[in-house]
């Protein structure tokens, strides 16, 4: 039997350690001897015990806690003696590239289609380190798969999507929706100018460096904001007359859109190469803030939904059953 450990940054939060919780947990069910290996503190969720160990580092740590966190990291995989480890993200890349496990296989999942956006000199040599270590390689974005910077071929993982696929009545607009990290990349300070145009209330979902920044923005523009923080059952909370906003300017998955699609949500997205990849119609994508409030004013809110049809095929081979099926396969 495989002796797993699944790392990321933390237990849950954003789609990368979302995708990899419901993976984690399909392993305990079928039997498996999985450890999500979780390096930073998570204040919003609780789970227990289902084999979940949290090292703490702080979401802010210098290099010294980080590196007080990497003999954490390497004591821990001493202790477990895992078969396969599953890295995810940027953080656990560099632990992986500075632990040498012999005898164990080395998983690396590239959850975004520009990785190690602001360190790419530290990315190039942990990533270099990685394939000297002879990593498997595996991308969740199906139309590229060569990783960067060494261009080596990926293998293609869809992440999980724990939703059913519903159909609701359409409704009048009513509000904003904003779901996902608040970093720079994600741009809800787009959803937060768009309130502001169309005067409408807004729901941000998530939690981020750039809460309070964002907190004080919204302010100045006078537009009503709630912000929620982490919603473990987020698409519980969100009704049939509000318009879910990805603002993002790159993806790599794209979870936010497709659970959207999932629960039947009118969606409006930025215009880039990631988005494009789920081909909705042109409707859907926006160059800017100002595109999106034109099309808003000037577009019935039901035109923003999707059809069954597309919405089937977007979402196959999605299911946890699925996607557990091809981890064992690849980690065989």
């Amino acid at each position: 039997m495989k002796n797993i450990v699944i790392v990321t940054n933390s237990i849950s939060g954003g789609g990368a350690e979302n995708s990899m919780l419901y993976l984690h947990e399909e392993f305990l069910i079928r039997g498996f001897k999985s450890t999500l290996l979780a390096l930073n503190s998570d204040h919003y969720v609780s789970y227990g015990n289902l084999n979940i160990i949290e090292l703490g580092r702080s979401w802010k740590a210098g290099s010294v806690e980080t590196f007080k966190g990497l003999r954490n990291y390497r004591r821990v995989l001493r202790d477990v003696s895992p078969d396969v480890i599953i890295l995810n993200c940027e953080l656990p890349e560099l632990y992986g590239a500075f632990t040498n496990l012999k005898q164990c296989k080395l998983f690396v999942v590239e959850h975004t289609s520009r990785p190690w956006y602001q360190r790419q000199t530290l990315g190039i040599l942990v990533r270099l380190i990685l394939e000297m270590r002879r990593a498997t390689w595996v991308t969740v974005n199906s139309q590229n798969r060569r990783i960067w910077p060494t261009k080596h071929k990926a293998i293609y993982m869809p992440n999980p999507i724990a939703l059913p696929i519903l159909d609701r009545a359409p409704k009048a607009l009513s509000s904003l929706v904003f779901v996902g990290r608040l970093r720079p990349e994600k741009r809800a300070i787009w959803a937060i100018q768009l309130a502001a145009q169309l005067g409408l209330s807004l729901d941000i979902y998530g939690a981020g460096l750039e809460e309070e920044d964002l907190k004080r923005k919204s302010e100045r523009l006078g537009v009503a904001v709630k912000f929620h923080g982490y919603e473990p059952d987020v698409w519980k909370k969100i009704e049939a007359g509000q318009l879910v906003v990805v603002p993002s300017k790159f993806e790599g998955d794209g979870i936010v859109v497709l659970e959207a699609l999932a629960m039947d949500c009118p969606v409006i997205l930025a215009d880039n190469q990631d988005l494009r990849r789920f081909q909705l119609p042109d409707l859907h994508y926006c160059i800017d803030v100002n595109d999106m409030a034109y099309r808003i004013n000037n577009i019935p809110i039901e035109k923003f939904k999707v059809s069954t049809e597309i919405r089937t095929q977007l979402l196959k081979n999605r299911t946890i059953e699925y996607v557990v099926q091809e981890w064992i396969k690849i980690t065989n």
